[in-house]
């Protein structure tokens, strides 16, 4: 049930952030469309905890039918303790009606000003299937025809179904009842799913790869030697398997793979980049971000990161911000056109080291809580934020896999 609500969590923060260059070139909203209340209580933080870890589903036996159930009211209380222990600034409400959930959620935007939000509001309502459907949304207050979302929430939808995770949904006049059977490789499983039907063969091929590559080599591994395996292989389709290979690294570095009904599992390590585990995943997520939705998109998305992080988490990182473009910088190079595409490849085939295409770190400022980032950098339009951001983008322009690109 965890899984369910985090993935019902992200497709509402994904609608938010995918429609964000729209609503940013149209409107923010200056208020929040969830009403401020008062923040949950201890107690309420407890409960809610209590709640997650008694319903996590690698608990259950495999292959057991499981129903859990919320009240709207406990619906939204989970909800504001997962945004909240995110780092998230933002709430949600939930409102229950025979057949239709309605959630409402504003995410604040702190590096455009205080007092600017994105708004999302998302009606599901029950359907012949497991899962429900979006009946309307509407984003920064703006209505937007179901459609418009529709794709997005139907993959998610849809790969929760190929999953086999989710037997039953039912949206009462009291309760969210939903009804799964845990799998073993039921995250395998879900993540194939979110996979494009055109994407998944290269990606099936790179992960085979991969797994050769960690059976010879049993050492924790790099990133720039597993870029260098992914993208040095021989390819007949280089856009193509550029773009699976980056695809799948963002998978395999931050611990997820794709089910492979014909090989085994593969062994998870911890891949690090600058010797840093968090810089790896920072990158190829990005990266994955920038195939699937833009350079707009992805930098968003690590501006929210980063900005959450100031707030109660790890603290605000200019080096995390360097991997981040770094990723979106190597995902756009290796896929703009078959001609570059075919150059990384021969790079990569004569083997990649980190100095080639990520910049060095020392120097960047990283650990920076709320204040401490308002008072040194102001917000991303200060010219004291962008003088970092360019000196980034200098540095990475200085790689070698982008300074001698054709």
């Amino acid at each position: 049930m965890h899984l369910i609500i985090k993935g019902l969590g992200w497709l509402s923060l994904l609608i938010l952030l995918g429609l964000a260059g729209l609503a940013l070139r149209v409107a923010l909203d200056g208020q929040a469309v969830v009403p401020e209340r008062a923040p949950l209580s201890a107690a309420d933080h407890a409960w809610a905890e209590d709640w997650l870890r008694h319903n996590r589903p690698r608990d259950r036996l495999a292959g057991m039918p499981t129903m859990v159930a919320l009240s709207a009211t406990e619906a939204e209380r989970v909800a504001n303790h997962l945004i909240a222990r995110g780092g998230a600034e933002g709430r949600a409400a939930v409102r229950l009606v025979p057949g239709r959930l309605d959630l409402q959620g504003s995410i604040a935007l702190p590096w455009v000003g205080p007092g600017r939000y994105l708004n999302l509001e998302l009606g599901l309502v029950e359907a012949d299937g497991a899962l429900p459907a979006v009946a309307s949304a509407r984003v920064a207050g703006l209505p937007l025809p179901a459609g418009l979302v529709q794709g997005l929430a139907e993959r998610l939808l849809d790969a929760l179904g190929q999953s086999r995770l989710v037997e039953r949904t039912r949206l009462g006049p009291e309760r969210i009842s939903v009804i799964y059977t845990w799998q073993a490789d039921g995250l395998e499983r879900l993540a194939s799913g979110l996979i494009a039907d055109a994407d998944r063969p290269a990606m099936l091929a790179a992960q085979r790869r991969l797994g050769r590559h960690l059976a010879e080599d049993r050492s924790a591994p790099d990133l720039a030697t597993l870029l260098g395996v992914l993208l040095g292989a021989p390819s007949e389709a280089p856009l193509a398997d550029n773009r699976a290979a980056l695809l799948l690294l963002a998978l395999y570095v931050n611990g997820q793979q794709l089910h492979d009904p014909e090989a085994e599992r593969l062994p998870q390590r911890t891949v690090t980049l600058r010797k840093r585990e968090d810089l790896a995943q920072h990158f190829t997520a990005s990266a994955a971000l920038a195939l699937e939705g833009g350079d707009l998109f992805s930098t968003l998305v690590g501006w929210y990161k980063e900005h959450s992080d100031s707030d109660g988490g790890s603290g605000f990182s200019f080096a995390d911000l360097a991997a981040n473009r770094a990723g979106i910088r190597l995902a756009i190079l290796a896929t703009a056109t078959p001609e570059q595409a075919r150059w990384v490849r021969e790079r990569a085939r004569a083997g990649l080291i980190e100095d080639d295409f990520m910049p060095r770190i020392a120097g960047l400022p990283e650990g920076m809580n709320k204040t401490e980032f308002a008072t040194r950098f102001g917000d991303t339009e200060d010219p004291r934020y962008r003088r970092i951001a360019e000196h980034i983008e200098r540095r990475i322009d200085a790689r070698p896999l982008h300074r001698d690109a054709p």
